[in-house]
């Protein structure tokens, strides 16, 4: 067990986001991780898009469950990303999931919801 631990609730006080996207790496503990990606989701910050794209593929599912989450949250800047987990075997379905979400929260669009159709998505 190592004797540092980050502050997640200290960086997300100073809204370090830099900080937070750093912690996504922090394989030691995966509460960190699960917590600075929680973080960056309340920070809504677009920076934090690009890193939670990449923590859907996680092979621990508390971690892509919460990145799907925070994606949710920070809304419309997310569905490019989203869109690029739909091609993907691994992402698609929790890109679908939280793409219904978003539109359950009224978070879509009409083009993203055209686009969807388009590509035999149907999100009800």
């Amino acid at each position: 067990m190592s004797l540092f631990k980050l502050n997640i609730k200290k960086m997300k006080a100073k809204k370090d986001v830099e900080g937070l996207i750093k912690a996504l790496d922090y394989k030691k503990d995966y509460d960190v991780i699960s917590d600075a990606i929680l973080a960056l989701g309340e920070l809504r910050d677009k920076r934090a898009v690009e890193p939670l794209f990449h923590a859907l593929g996680d092979s621990n599912l508390l971690v892509e469950g919460r990145a799907a989450e925070a994606l949710e949250v920070i809304g419309e800047p997310a569905v490019e990303y989203l869109f690029k987990a739909l091609e993907d075997d691994r992402t698609e379905h929790v890109a679908l999931v939280t793409l219904r979400n978003m539109r359950a929260r009224g978070q879509l669009g009409k083009e993203t919801l055209k686009k969807l159709k388009k590509l035999d998505y149907i999100i009800i």
